[in-house]
């Protein structure tokens, strides 16, 4: 991409994308690098199959998006936690019930 971004004869630049994904930093350093070159020329992400989690992250460094009728998309990973205040309830004579129905109710 560094190249084609210091090519003067190249006007503007698609990116075809058919990934369901990868590593996140390798797609954020992708993006970045996405950045930098639509500084300086248009950018515009094609999508093939599929384009999820990374390949959709790096599409939305682009310009304009462009997808077929079937492509799937969708679905930027993300990394969270949560709390664990068990020990506080705990000092404070506090409890947690759970009340929920379905099995999967509770997966996240």
């Amino acid at each position: 991409l560094e190249k084609v971004r210091m090519d003067r004869t190249v006007k503007s630049v698609v990116i075809r994308i058919d990934s369901p994904g990868g590593d996140a930093l390798a797609s954020d350093l992708m993006w970045h690098d996405i950045q930098r070159l639509r500084e300086v020329k248009p950018v515009v992400a094609s999508m093939g199959s599929v384009a999820a989690s990374g390949g959709y992250y790096l599409a939305m460094g682009c310009n304009s998006i462009i997808a077929e009728p079937l492509t799937i998309m969708g679905s930027i990973g993300v990394v969270g936690g949560k709390f664990n205040f068990a020990r506080l309830y705990e000092r404070l004579g506090l409890s947690k019930q759970s009340i929920s129905r379905g099995k999967f109710a509770e997966a996240m």
